[in-house]
Order: structure tokens, then C-alpha cells, then sequence
């Protein structure tokens, strides 16, 4: 028979278990709620793919068109508007990162990715024409 002594102490157990066991987790596991993957290498939510993944790969391609002009193997006129483009792509990304607080949803990656892609393609070619 369960007496309310031992009762009264298997309680106190389990809340200060529960306590601390919340007091050790990380804050962005209490940010995100049951989305927080440990393992990823990101304080992500279990949907989310990090921006600065993106920022990167803009930032790699902003200063691969500006060395292509530099060498002249695009045509200014062409590297302004191939500029237009990625500024259009980097605000793009401003945006959806601001909205999902810096961790994009996968369809949203994959779409600025495929436009990334896209965009390189296109450099690439403009260097054989020029």
C-alpha cells in the first residue's frame, strides 16, 4: 500500500528531475520547442536549413563575377545585370531569414538555391562569350 509519505517524496522526485532536466537544457531548445535537433550542428528547428549557408554561396559568387570583370572576361554591361540579379536574390534571402529567424524552411532553400544555381550557369556561359 502506497502510504502518502512515499507518495509525497516520488513527487518531489520527479519535479526535481523534471527541473533539472530543463534547467540543463540549451536556451535554443526552449526557443524552438520540440523542433531542437542537438545533432545537427545547428540550433535549428527540426525544419530549418541555416541562411548564412546561402549568404556564403552569394558572397562566393559576388566576388567571382567581380574578378571575372576585372580580368575582363565579362562585359560590364553584363556583369551589371548579372549584379542586378544577385542583389535581387541577396534581398530574397534578407527576407525569408528575417521572416523565419535566420533558418529557412526547405522549399524556400531549395528555390534561392536553384536560383543560385541558375545565376552561376549563366556567369559561366557570359565568360565563353565574352
Amino acid at each position: 500500500m502506497v502510504t502518502s509519505k512515499k507518495l509525497a517524496v516520488a513527487a518531489a522526485a520527479a519535479l526535481a528531475s523534471l527541473t533539472a532536466l530543463t534547467a540543463a537544457a540549451p536556451a535554443s531548445a526552449q526557443d524552438w520547442g520540440w523542433g531542437y535537433r542537438p545533432w545537427s550542428g545547428y540550433d535549428a528547428p527540426a525544419y530549418g536549413r541555416p541562411a548564412r549557408d546561402l549568404f556564403e554561396r552569394e558572397r562566393r559568387i559576388d566576388q567571382w563575377l567581380r574578378n571575372s570583370q576585372d580580368e575582363e572576361r565579362i562585359d560590364d554591361w553584363r556583369a551589371a545585370r548579372l549584379r542586378r540579379e544577385l542583389d535581387g536574390i541577396r534581398g530574397w534571402t534578407f527576407r525569408e531569414a528575417r521572416e523565419h529567424r535566420g533558418f529557412l524552411p526547405d522549399y524556400d532553400f531549395n528555390r534561392i538555391s536553384a536560383r543560385l544555381d541558375d545565376l552561376a550557369g549563366r556567369i559561366r556561359d557570359a565568360q565563353y562569350q565574352g
